[in-house]
């Protein structure tokens, strides 16, 4: 039997993987979804901010460790908590290599597995020279835009006025 930490890895890139795909896309999701229910995280300056991908691993663990105090013999919770631990290294890689600009490792390696096919460029839009074409999009109306801030920056402001009360 694999321990615990083998068992984790496994699942996490191979079949968590593939039915979740990349934890900063799952995890992001997560983030949004709690941030829209007033979720929120304290920073180390002690400023409210939105839930981000990190987050949400670490939320996670949390909720294994509970389970684990109440059922301390539940093997399942003792493989996700290494690996909400790699989710969270992978996540952190991800987020790093996306602001870098670099192209998907998985991507390069399908091509090399699929002896390096490469999909020819789609050839390029032609534009009859009857027709107009407009340079830019055309500039919305900012009259039909409400102004007001997000759900969540309500939330964030109202959290700040209640630890003022406090």
């Amino acid at each position: 039997m694999p321990s615990p930490c083998e068992d984790a890895y496994g699942k996490v890139h191979g079949e968590r993987g593939e039915d979740y795909g990349h934890p900063l896309d799952d995890f992001t999701t997560s983030a949004e979804l709690l941030s829209c229910l007033g979720f929120c995280r304290i920073d180390k300056n002690g400023e409210l901010r939105e839930l981000r991908a990190e987050d949400i691993s670490v939320q996670q663990r949390m909720v294994k460790e509970s389970r684990r105090y109440t059922s301390p013999d539940h093997y399942d919770s003792l493989v996700d908590i290494p690996g909400y631990a790699e989710t969270d290294q992978m996540v952190i890689e991800e987020r790093e290599r996306r602001e870098r600009g670099e192209a998907l490792d998985e991507m390069q390696n399908l091509t090399q597995d699929i002896g390096g096919y490469q999909a020819p460029a789609p050839p390029p839009i032609q534009v009859p020279p009857d027709e107009e074409v407009f340079a830019d999009p055309p500039v919305p109306d900012p009259k039909k835009y409400d102004e007001r801030p997000s759900l969540v920056d309500e939330l964030i402001a109202e959290r700040r006025r209640e630890a003022e009360l406090e």
